[in-house]
């Protein structure tokens, strides 16, 4: 485990964001539905080419707006931004409504599990 003094250490960026289909997303053709689906993937692949690692994308439990949470790290708030630009770009706001928090770790707090890899 890193030493959380080193405040030298860039933690890096994460972005959270939470997902919910429209009901657009439940009327489309199954081919529109796997257009959308290979292009969205498309640019998370480029995401992680660019640097980003996906942590994971987690079904949301209990009282909340929305029915999945997506997890990432980035190497800089600039390219989550890119990150969600490029799956706007590609028509995800159409289909999705949505919700994005992005974040940085805390140099004077615990450091994050060892089992995620950091992007620095």
């Amino acid at each position: 485990m890193s030493d959380v003094s080193d405040v030298s250490e860039d933690p890096g960026t994460v972005w959270l964001h939470y997902s919910l289909p429209r009901t657009a997303w439940f009327e489309l053709e199954p081919a529109a539905r796997a257009r959308h689906e290979e292009a969205f993937r498309a640019e998370r692949d480029a995401s992680e080419r660019l640097g980003g690692r996906r942590a994971g994308t987690f079904h949301v439990r209990g009282q909340s707006d929305y029915s999945e949470v997506e997890i990432w790290f980035f190497p800089t708030a600039e390219l989550a931004f890119d990150h969600w630009s490029r799956l706007v770009t590609a028509g995800y706001t159409d289909c999705f409504e949505f919700s994005n928090q992005v974040g940085t770790a805390d140099p004077a707090g615990p450091a994050a599990p060892e089992a995620i890899e950091r992007t620095s």
